[in-house]
């Protein structure tokens, strides 16, 4: 049976206290967004993605706050993140911080994903999350790259700043809280949510490291087992994600991105009730509806990026999946919204 995407209720840390301090009944809403309100209150609870989801969606608009995931962001430290965080703090550089991070996070999350391209001058973290279903997600994927941004702040300094940050989601009412939280340049409707940094910050020492507590953080922490240790799904997607843009989602390049062979992921997505054509079509579309809502990227530019290699066969699948072309679904919900 398929395994809904999950997170660690410790991706909420903050959750409670911020709702009270801007006037929110923070019970009342995690019963209304499907989140057991005792998960509030302790970081190992497991949350399905969608509720968590749904109620900073539903803070936000209770509230008033378009900017009510970064809030909760800034909140954040290395601490959100558990054990691991130990393991992290005490890391010799922010590169191997970071690689710690990244593929730690299953820890914490089956629906998220950051990816690191480093180049010569630039290095690039590129935050994904599974949507699992629900049509707008922009509160928790300001969340997430907040909490990537905070992450960076406590192994840096917190005098550092990112080069810029990207949204895929067009800008809100409120970018003043994006410019001073960030304090770089914010672009809005891109092609992905990331964080640009400068390459040479990776070879810097982590901020306030202690090495010696490093063997006994890594001892704490090995016992620890992720929330799904199998080819899931969700992990194909967030596979795809990456690969997609590049031209390469196929079997065997998600095969070797999930350091498996064909055979061994069909067998698991089989086992899960699906197959590879399925989870393909549902990244697609979670991507594209992203894309869309942006307003900005044209349809060609959007084309390559769900790995099409033509706009005509773009269009073909999103009629064929959802009835209308492209530009016809990104007028109607932009008169929706």
């Amino acid at each position: 049976m398929r395994r809904a995407p999950t997170i660690r209720s410790a991706v909420l840390s903050g959750y409670w206290s911020l709702a009270r301090e801007v006037g929110l009944d923070p019970d009342r809403l995690a019963e209304q967004a499907g989140v057991e309100p005792a998960a509030l209150l302790t970081p190992d609870a497991v949350v399905r993605a969608r509720c968590a989801y749904r109620l900073l969606e539903l803070s936000a608009a209770e509230s008033g706050l378009d900017d009510f995931g970064l809030r909760l962001a800034r909140r954040r430290g290395l601490s959100h993140l558990g054990a691991l965080g130990l393991q992290v703090r005490d890391e010799p550089t922010v590169r191997s911080a970071l690689a710690k991070i990244t593929s730690g996070l299953k820890v914490h999350s089956t629906c998220s994903r950051v990816d690191i391209d480093e180049g010569v001058d630039a290095t690039v973290l590129t935050i994904t999350l599974l949507a699992d279903g629900e049509p707008v997600i922009r509160q928790a994927l300001e969340t997430a790259v907040g909490s990537v941004f905070q992450d960076l702040v406590a192994l840096l300094g917190s005098r550092w700043r990112p080069s810029r940050v990207q949204f895929i989601h067009s800008a809100g009412k409120n970018v003043r809280s994006h410019r001073l939280m960030f304090g770089c340049p914010i672009e809005f409707s891109t092609d992905r949510n990331a964080i640009v940094m400068r390459s040479s910050d990776l070879d810097l020492p982590v901020h306030g490291a202690d090495p010696g507590f490093k063997a006994y953080a890594d001892a704490i922490v090995s016992g620890r087992s992720p929330i799904a240790g199998r080819v899931s799904p969700e992990l194909v997607k967030q596979a795809l994600a990456t690969l997609l843009p590049q031209g390469a989602g196929t079997t065997p390049a998600v095969a070797r991105e999930l350091g498996v062979d064909r055979r061994t992921l069909h067998r698991h997505l089989d086992q899960a009730g699906t197959d590879f054509s399925t989870v393909l079509s549902a990244m697609r579309a979670e991507l594209a509806e992203q894309y869309l809502r942006g307003a900005v990227l044209s349809m060609t530019e959007i084309a390559p990026l769900l790995g099409f290699a033509s706009l005509g066969s773009f269009s073909r699948w999103f009629a064929t999946r959802y009835g209308s072309t492209p530009t016809q679904w990104r007028r109607a919900h932009a008169e929706a919204e």
